[in-house]
């Protein structure tokens, strides 16, 4: 296994990753910012709460919901505090 599969880093043929913390959304447009639209329950992994990303972004919606209506769908993946480190 390579460091970067290790580290969750590697990619399927038709995967993009672009790391994307809820601090670098105040970076993009607000008309941008209101296409992002968050999982509920997702803001705990950052330490904030579903009405502060909420505010910040498109809103909220069930995954279901974002499945069956979104064109694109970015997945979170936490990373270990290990993977930051390497990078």
């Amino acid at each position: 296994m390579t460091p970067s599969e290790s580290s969750g880093h590697k990619k399927k043929t038709d995967e993009r990753c672009v790391p994307l913390h809820p601090d670098h959304l105040s970076h993009l447009h607000k008309n941008v910012r209101d296409h992002f639209i968050f999982k509920e329950g997702s803001a705990a992994t950052f330490d904030i709460t579903d009405t502060e990303i909420a505010v910040m972004s498109g809103g909220l919606a069930s995954r279901r919901e974002i499945l069956s209506s979104a064109r694109s769908v970015i997945a979170d993946k936490p990373m270990l505090t290990l993977d930051v480190r390497e990078t």
